[in-house]
């Protein structure tokens, strides 16, 4: 016979949900979904923890979004669906195949790149992904599938320069030790390319200057908003009014 625990387990792998059996571990409302308090908190809290800035990215202290386990159960789909939208290419504009499914997966491949991201369930659950998708802003969309990794030296040399700025303006600095970081800016190269900064952070004196390294998503992705996101949305609405399901 299947114990509690596994099922529990196999459902939130369904979900995406986390669970913990720590007392000490503190809930910030009630479960999300159906508003009861009465989930004992000694058996299973499930969300999505938030994150504690210098934690190493470790879950924090506090569960956003608590759902209690009979909602978890009620979740978890029962039938997995997937849905394919094509795109051709119309206006010069680039295509794309995308691929998502009900438990909130998200694959593309395109003219401006490939894709993929997996929104856990407790997140966004219950109901239909689609629907779900259709609310997400394209900024959202865009910090989910993508990461900003293309290096930005204008706005890497303006950080440097605000930070030597900000340090004379406090007082912390003395005017020939700003004058001397100025200076080496020209050395390399006004930070314009990575191999610039990396030099520049060798040899720099300003305290923890990696963090002053900008990046920017790239074009690329920008243009996969631009160009496909509309005609997804645009796609996945007829879907929905076929299927008697619109909003």
């Amino acid at each position: 016979m299947t114990s509690p625990t596994s099922r529990l387990a196999a459902l939130l792998k369904e979900v995406g949900a986390y669970v913990t059996f720590d007392a000490d571990r503190a809930i910030s409302g009630p479960c999300f979904n159906c508003g009861t308090t009465d989930a004992p908190r000694s058996l299973v809290v499930v969300g999505t923890w938030s994150r504690q800035v210098g934690n190493r990215g470790k879950a924090g202290s506090r569960i956003e979004r608590p759902m209690c386990a009979a909602c978890v159960e009620s979740t978890a789909p029962t039938e997995l669906r997937t849905w394919r939208y094509h795109l051709p290419s119309i206006k010069g504009e680039g295509w794309a195949i995308v691929y998502m499914d009900s438990i909130g997966v998200f694959t593309c491949v395109s003219d401006w790149g490939d894709y993929g991201y997996r929104w856990p369930q407790a997140g966004w659950g219950p109901g239909d992904f689609r629907k779900f998708f259709l609310q997400c802003y394209d900024e959202y969309i865009l910090r989910k599938i993508a990461r900003p990794d293309v290096y930005d030296g204008e706005a890497t040399l303006r950080a440097v320069k605000e930070r030597i700025l900000e340090a004379r303006r406090h007082g912390s600095w003395s005017r020939d030790r700003a004058r001397r970081e100025w200076d080496r800016l020209e050395v390399y190269g006004h930070l314009d390319s990575r191999e610039d900064f990396a030099m520049w952070y060798e040899d720099t004196d300003i305290d923890e200057a990696y963090g002053l390294s900008v990046y920017s998503f790239s074009g690329e992705v920008r243009g996969f908003i631009e160009h496909v996101l509309p005609r997804l949305r645009e796609a996945i609405k007829k879907q929905l009014e076929a299927e008697g399901l619109a909003t």
